[in-house]
C-alpha cells in the first residue's frame, strides 16, 4: 500500500502539520527554533532521531521520492 505524506513546518502559527494522502493527519506546535540555513543538524528518514535508528524506531517499510523544499508549495 503507498501512502503521500506530507510534513509542514507553518513558521508563522508556530504549527508542524502531518497530511496523509492530502489530508491533515495531526498538528503539533512547533518548538523548534533551527532554519536551514543555519542548523548543524542531520536529516533523518526512516527512523525515529530521538530513538537512535534502533529498536522499534526504525520504519518498517520504505520510501520513494524523498523530496524537501525550502519554500512553500500550493
Amino acid at each position: 500500500t503507498w501512502f503521500h505524506a506530507a510534513c509542514v513546518r507553518d513558521v508563522s502559527a508556530d504549527t508542524l502539520n502531518l497530511f496523509l494522502n492530502g489530508k491533515l493527519a495531526s498538528s503539533v506546535t512547533d518548538t523548534t527554533t533551527a532554519t536551514t540555513e543555519r542548523s548543524n543538524l542531520g536529516l533523518t528518514f526512516g527512523c525515529y532521531a530521538g530513538g537512535g535508528c534502533s529498536g522499534g524506531g526504525i520504519l518498517k517499510g520504505g520510501l520513494d521520492e524523498a523530496k524537501v523544499y525550502n519554500y512553500a508549495r500550493t
